[in-house]
């Protein structure tokens, strides 16, 4: 995600705000669906008062706060449809914000540490036409 970002390549990444790399914090759309930021400054709180931070990630943590705040947070989940790339984890497919989206190429990232059955749920469930697997 990382490099896609430095080269200014419009992408998000949905997931759990906790287990997401900081520096990408500002690109994350996270589980929750809709416009309730109570959740989202919570998990952000928690992070400040409980993780062992470096400055850098913690001016990360309070800067994705004030997307929470300002309602920018909102407004990727807006135009998640729009994005041309969106990163997941096949656990974080489930999440509601997804639904109703298609994704027609996929690619399985550290395929070889999922299941079967883990790395399908993906596949079916946004219609996937093409398939990658990197191990």
């Amino acid at each position: 995600m990382g490099g896609l970002l430095e080269q200014n390549i419009p992408s998000a990444r949905v997931g759990s705000l906790k287990k997401i790399a900081k520096h990408i914090l500002p690109f994350v759309i996270s589980k929750r669906s809709g416009n309730d930021k109570s959740e989202g400054l919570d998990e952000l709180q928690d992070m400040l008062d409980h993780d062992t931070l470096s400055d850098t990630e913690i001016a990360y943590v309070k800067s994705a706060m004030e997307d929470v705040r300002s309602g920018r947070a909102y407004q990727r989940e807006q135009t998640l449809r729009t994005t041309r790339i969106v990163g997941a984890t096949c656990a974080s497919a489930r999440f509601p914000i997804l639904d109703l989206n298609v994704f027609p190429i996929i690619v399985l990232d550290e395929a070889s540490q999922m299941t079967e059955p883990m790395s399908l749920f993906p596949v079916h469930r946004f219609q996937c036409q093409r398939l990658v697997c990197s191990y």
